[in-house]
């Protein structure tokens, strides 16, 4: 059973190698395959390939917020702001034989 659920997280990284979730289900996995070897040295192999794979699923959830906050950042940042209004602003005029207005723009946010 452990051995298909590890084949299985295997195609999964395949498909989406940043699936960080995929990754700490291999760490534990393999931790349960740790605790049914016979020896204490095939125990303290599996262990570091489990510790490996936490590592990799840490540093793979640090990796991807790093990039969220960033492109947040960027999406937030005023000159960004500033042309996302510019795209979405229209000039409105009244229908003709309408009362005379100033001209203004619409905008869409």
């Amino acid at each position: 059973m452990i051995e298909d659920g590890l084949k299985d997280l295997d195609k999964t990284l395949e498909i989406n190698p940043e699936y960080d979730d995929a990754m700490s289900y291999e760490n534990l996995l393999i931790r349960e395959r740790a605790y049914l070897a016979d020896t204490k040295e095939e125990y303290e192999q599996q262990a570091k390939i489990a510790d490996a794979w936490l590592d990799k699923a840490m540093a793979t959830k640090k990796s991807k917020e790093e990039r969220r906050s960033s492109s947040r950042a960027a999406a937030s940042s005023p000159n960004r702001q500033s042309k996302d209004l510019q795209n979405r602003c229209f000039p409105y005029t009244l229908a003709a034989g309408a009362p005379s207005a100033p001209a203004a723009s619409v905008c869409v946010l």
